[in-house]
């Protein structure tokens, strides 16, 4: 789980280094526990188990980064199934490990160590990305405006360029 957790955090990191700069530091401090909390199964009012008017950015995007590295899981695994089960094992880690490479690498992490082959996602993909992140911002109460700004960060954060 520590390297879904990994791609959870850097989605944050990247959606909030476009939407709310501010709050980067706050989850760098918090690191992956602030990712696996988001995954966590919550009481209390909502969706997120807090009163929504507390609603933060940070918690937002961290919640939906959650939900798209469950989709991202979804895609290496049948991205695995196709190649066949010889390579079953390898593909799925491969795809995880390769997206956190590439979204440190965005923001500068690694720059001393060697670029990767970047894993891209076609624009469907991409495309469900965006939907599966508005829908699940506006279901934990956020604006149609905040959530179409935290949907299309995450989508363009795995969007691969050039």
């Amino acid at each position: 789980m520590q390297r879904a957790d990994e791609l959870s955090f850097e989605l944050t990191r990247a959606v909030l280094e476009q939407v709310s700069p501010e709050e980067v530091p706050m989850v760098d401090a918090l690191g992956l526990e602030f990712v696996e909390a988001a995954s966590a199964p919550h009481g209390g009012d909502g969706a997120l188990g807090f009163d929504v008017a507390s609603l933060s950015m940070a918690v937002a995007a961290s919640s939906c980064a959650v939900l798209v590295k469950d989709y991202l899981i979804e895609l290496a695994k049948a991205a695995a199934t196709e190649l066949g089960k010889s390579l079953a094992a390898e593909q799925g880690p491969n795809l995880i490990k390769s997206l956190v490479k590439a979204l440190r690498r965005k923001r500068g992490a690694e720059k001393d160590k060697p670029p990767t082959t970047a894993v891209q996602l076609d624009p469907a993909e991409i495309s469900e990305v965006r939907k599966r992140a508005f829908a699940h911002a506006q279901r934990i109460g956020m604006d149609e405006a905040k959530a179409t700004l935290l949907a299309d960060a995450l989508a363009g954060s795995l969007a691969v360029t050039g």
